[in-house]
């Protein structure tokens, strides 16, 4: 049985952004500022537009920038949020508990988390946009898990053309819900775009490339992905206990699985291509049959090993599989089906865990 992805999450949620950043400097609550000088610790409670960089290279402590109040906007006019590098386990945009929060228009690098978006249970955070920005590193950490952007208990949140590279985990959201992903790209990343716990979060025209995971939705209700697409990613979409999500119009290619969903609950695949993958196109897999149930229709899967293959029997229609090397359709309804009798299933791997992150407490 493969290890639960969502089971094994760690969740410390602890106090941050303490009296560092207030001492550091804070910008008194009044009408939006058309142009301003931030220091790094700064703690935001009114709207800024930046006038040059904010470099916390030399600083390990505080986080760069921290929202002290709702309804402000960051807009970084092209300009830089420069961090001191991973193993400092500081934040650059940390909003703990805050509504109505826009950041725009720049580029933040050398963090541990790049964004940091909590709201609580029971107490969403809403109105929540992040927009035109770029998350960069330098390659996976070999010190502790690096988050581009980490969103928990978010509701109606808009994330639009971001970008993501060579950080370990992209764009996360957690226990959030109606929220949008759209536009995005990541790169060189162990996982892209990733869901878990949420429920009726929508994520379409996205691109990944070079990723362990392209796409992860882990543990969730009424999700939709659609238009995205994957290239060289070991999987293009790995979803695993999910239910009534719709996988829809997605192109995931080159990699080893273009779309591997585990334990589905009413899942809905329509419409996607997954063509020349080291081993399945579509792999629905359950290591028993009850209770599990997919509707697998209009896809196609050529040039894989395996091109449709399910372990129960699935609902569904008109899928095209061809040229793939052991079986075109397997428990999937195909145009044209190959022979099942005899038939081994496609290698099960344990996928490794996609961990959230451990947030550490800074006094």
């Amino acid at each position: 049985m493969p290890i639960s992805m969502r089971s094994s999450l760690v969740r410390v949620v602890a106090v941050l952004g303490g009296g560092g950043a207030l001492a550091a400097g804070m910008l008194a609550a009044g009408g939006p500022a058309s142009a301003d000088t931030v220091a790094c610790g700064s703690t935001i409670t009114t709207s800024v537009t930046l006038t040059a960089n904010v470099d916390c290279t030399s600083d390990t402590t505080d986080n760069a920038l921290t929202i002290g109040a709702s309804g402000v906007t960051v807009n970084l006019n092209g300009y830089k949020i420069l961090g001191p590098g991973p193993s400092a386990d500081t934040v650059g945009i940390l909003d703990n508990g805050y509504s109505g929060l826009t950041v725009e228009n720049g580029t933040i690098t050398g963090f541990y988390l790049y964004s940091e978006l909590e709201g609580a249970s029971g107490s969403d955070l809403t109105g929540i946009v992040l927009q035109h920005l770029a998350f960069t590193g330098t390659g996976p950490s070999s010190e502790s898990d690096t988050y581009g952007v980490y969103g928990q208990y978010l509701d109606g949140a808009v994330l639009h053309s971001l970008t993501v590279d060579d950080i370990d985990e992209g764009i996360e959201l957690v226990d959030s819900q109606d929220s949008q992903v759209t536009g995005s790209k990541a790169q060189g990343t162990d996982v892209g775009l990733y869901d878990a716990g949420s429920a009726s979060d929508t994520w379409s025209y996205n691109t990944v490339t070079g990723s362990t995971y392209g796409f992860a939705d882990i543990d969730d209700t009424g999700d939709t992905f659609s238009h995205n697409k994957g290239t060289d990613d070991s999987w293009g979409l790995y979803a695993e206990s999910s239910a009534d999500s719709a996988y829809a119009a997605n192109t995931f290619s080159d990699g080893e699985y273009g779309i591997e969903t585990d334990y589905p609950s009413g899942v809905t695949l329509r419409k996607n291509t997954t063509d020349g993958n080291g081993q399945a196109g579509v792999y629905i897999y359950t290591d028993d049959q009850s209770g599990y149930s997919a509707t697998v229709a209009q896809n196609t899967a050529d040039s894989n090993e395996f091109g449709l293959y399910s372990q129960f029997p699935t609902s569904g229609y008109t899928n095209h599989a061809s040229s793939n090397t052991k079986i075109n359709c397997y428990d999937v309804r195909c145009v044209k089906a190959g022979p099942k009798a005899g038939i081994a299933a496609p290698v099960h791997h344990q996928p490794p865990v996609i961990p959230a992150p451990f947030l550490p407490s800074r006094e």
